[in-house]
């Protein structure tokens, strides 16, 4: 006895259950993973949320520095020209 059955838009001749089981399985198994994975990627920005409010404090304090000196260089440059 043959079953076909979808699989991503593919007729796929399961003709044992257990391979159908296989099949449901091993989708179950990439969905609670990722889940893990997910739940775990957020576990650490939450235990470690200071030390990534630091970095993220001092590269925008950078950032507008680095901005500002370029912007009085160019202010200055001007003043210069006139």
């Amino acid at each position: 006895m043959f079953i076909w059955h979808q699989v991503r838009g593919k007729a796929v001749n399961i003709d044992h259950p257990s391979a159908l089981a296989a099949k449901v399985a091993s989708g179950a198994s990439y969905t609670v993973s990722t889940g893990l994975v997910a739940g775990d990627a957020l576990q650490f920005l939450n235990a470690n949320y200071g030390a990534i409010g630091v970095f993220i404090g001092v590269a925008t304090f950078a950032v507008n520095w680095y901005y500002k000196r370029q912007e009085i260089q160019i202010l200055a440059k001007q003043s210069c020209d006139q």
